[in-house]
């Protein structure tokens, strides 16, 4: 037989034998592919099992979602039960406020709030504000945190009534820092301080604080801008009377005007020329015109100054539009107060008021009050860091006699000088022929106790004369043969000023009359003075540019390049300022300095 026919062989039943096709429920061949199926399907030995239910299957899936989410379940219902502790704990803080904080002091150790107080512009001059704001911060700071907190202050060194009026047990709660908070320093000062406690350039820094960190506390920022302000001020009613010190009434600052915090004056001789009527004002008026403070606010346009700036008030402006502030050889400014006398600001009128009364003001300064409104033309911004009871003598004496050496005569080195008159001003001349580096200073005054101060300051020779019987000229053409190159006559009396002259190199001496002249007087002297080649020439407030020249003599005196203190002989409270103008008149003092 051929191997092409097939054989056959028995069925041996394999894996992949198809199983028995099972009808559905319909009728319908349904076949399995379950091969246990298959195994149950064709055993008769074994016993068939019903396929799951839906319903089982979701129950089976339900359970094990149940398993898998327990840790979760568990973990919300921990969360749960602290939310509710700190509820309960928050309903007892509210309920038993002073229990809890003894009882969380022990839990929580209290860290220091510390809080820069600036005391420039509010009432917080009295120790007991302050303690009683301390007070009120320590309780709000302490519901903040939900634990008692300690705080420490510091004050600026604005507060200086309420430095002198605290004592030994104010030092655990009360600290001292001698600064002077400015825009600029706001963001580096949050980042020191847990708390900065804004005062009246608060709307200027918001923008540089952060809010996390700094806060604005209610009802305690200044808002005396734009409102009068009531102070003490020394008015005189009338000439050859004593100052009374008047409560007044100074208006808020107008377009480009500036409302000043004086916080020194000095007392300067022009002063009491005005109280002996030898300077004719108008009265009532409130004098003074050297003098440093804060700016406590500004008025509509100004631009140059800013709340809170340390400033010297000036009684030459400087507006920089007419001739001679835009002339290299003039210093005078147009706008001054000095040629007038009228005693009011530009516009014409006054910011002063006393009992109903319009008070005059003084060269557009008027220093001798708490409070004083300037043209922005008539204040100059300085150094922050500078002493102002040292510093206001920059505002007049020191800058109009040092000004007349090197500024106005141009004193050359090797020269001979001779000063008349050695108050305030007069010694501020001596230094500035000593910087100049005049070989011969010859100081000339009728009283000699001023001469040991004299030789201190630089000078080398003093004379009185009323030790001599010839005229005091001719003493000096004798010590100097032919007479000295410059002679500054620094007293305001016609007799002085002619004899200034007269003791100058004939030919090319030079005369600086700085004393301020008296009123309805006349000088004669022999024209022959001058026409053989003298130089007389006036010096108002030293020939300098006011408001660019201040902060760089205030600058150099912050780099120790001259000195202001041997020329302060009494610092005094503003109320005695009758005392002040006492020494001055009886030759007791060089310069008295006010304070507030």
């Amino acid at each position: 037989m051929s191997s092409d026919t097939p054989t056959e062989s028995p069925e041996v039943p394999t894996a992949n034998t198809m199983s028995p096709e099972v009808p559905d429920g319909e009728g319908k061949v349904k076949s399995s592919d379950n091969p246990v199926e298959r195994r149950e399907a064709g055993s008769d030995k074994e016993e068939c099992l019903e396929p799951m239910s839906k319903r089982q299957r979701k129950k089976l899936l339900k359970q094990k979602r149940w398993e898998d989410q327990k840790d979760l379940r568990r973990q919300k219902r921990k969360e749960k039960r602290q939310k509710r502790k700190l509820e309960r704990q928050s309903k007892l803080d509210s309920s038993n406020e002073g229990n809890d904080r003894k009882r969380m002091r022990r839990e929580v150790v209290p860290s220091t709030l510390r809080l820069i107080v600036d005391c420039s512009f509010d009432d917080l001059m009295v120790l007991k504000d302050v303690k009683k704001l301390h007070k009120q911060i320590q309780r709000c700071y302490a519901e903040n945190r939900k634990a008692f907190h300690p705080v420490q202050f510091y004050l600026t060194s604005h507060g200086g009534q309420l430095k002198s009026s605290m004592n030994e047990n104010d030092k655990g709660w009360v600290n001292w820092k001698d600064i002077q908070i400015r825009t600029e320093h706001y963001s580096e000062l949050i980042k020191k301080e847990d708390l900065v406690y804004l005062t009246s350039d608060s709307p200027d820094v918001l923008s540089e604080l952060d809010e996390k960190k700094a806060y604005v506390i209610g009802g305690l920022v200044d808002h005396n801008h734009h409102k009068v302000i009531k102070c003490k001020a020394a008015v005189l009613w009338e000439a050859n009377k004593p100052f009374s010190i008047e409560e007044v009434e100074v208006a808020p600052p107008k377009a480009h005007e500036v409302r000043i915090k004086i916080m020194a004056t000095g007392i300067c001789r022009s002063d009491d020329h005005v109280v002996t009527g030898g300077l004719v004002m108008p009265f009532p008026i409130i004098l003074g015109h050297e003098a440093a403070g804060v700016v406590e606010s500004v008025g509509e346009g100004v631009t140059s100054i800013k709340p809170g700036d340390k400033v010297i008030p000036l009684f030459v402006p400087q507006c920089g539009e007419c001739n001679s502030c835009l002339s290299t050889k003039g210093n005078l400014c147009s706008k001054n107060d000095l040629s007038s006398g009228a005693g009011l600001m530009p516009d014409g009128t006054t910011r002063f008021t006393c009992k109903g009364k319009a008070i005059h003001h003084f060269m557009g300064t008027s220093t001798f009050t708490e409070y004083t409104v300037v043209h922005e033309s008539a204040v100059a911004r300085i150094d922050s860091a500078a002493p102002l009871e040292k510093v206001c003598l920059i505002g007049c004496g020191f800058s109009t006699g040092y000004g007349a050496a090197v500024q106005t005569a141009k004193v050359e080195p090797g020269s001979t000088c001779a000063v008349f008159g050695l108050g305030g001003v007069g010694l501020s001349v001596v230094m500035g022929c000593k910087a100049a580096g005049a070989s011969r200073i010859i100081a000339v005054d009728i009283n000699s106790d001023k001469f040991a101060k004299a030789k201190e300051l630089g000078a080398t020779d003093c004379v009185n004369p009323k030790d001599f019987k010839k005229p005091i000229h001719e003493v000096l053409i004798e010590m100097t043969t032919h007479g000295v190159d410059y002679s500054f006559e620094v007293i305001g009396h016609t007799e002085t000023m002619a004899a200034a002259l007269a003791c100058c190199q004939y030919n090319y001496g030079v005369s600086v009359i700085v004393g301020v002249p008296p009123a309805a007087q006349k000088i004669s002297f022999d024209p022959m003075l001058l026409f053989t080649g003298r130089t007389w020439k006036g010096s108002v407030f030293g020939g300098w540019k006011s408001k660019d020249s201040v902060p760089k003599l205030v600058a150099d005196y912050m780099k120790k390049k001259f000195v202001l203190d041997p020329l302060i002989t009494h610092t005094l409270p503003f109320t005695k300022i009758n005392e002040g103008f006492d020494l001055l008149r009886t030759g007791k003092s060089i310069r008295s300095v006010l304070v507030f």
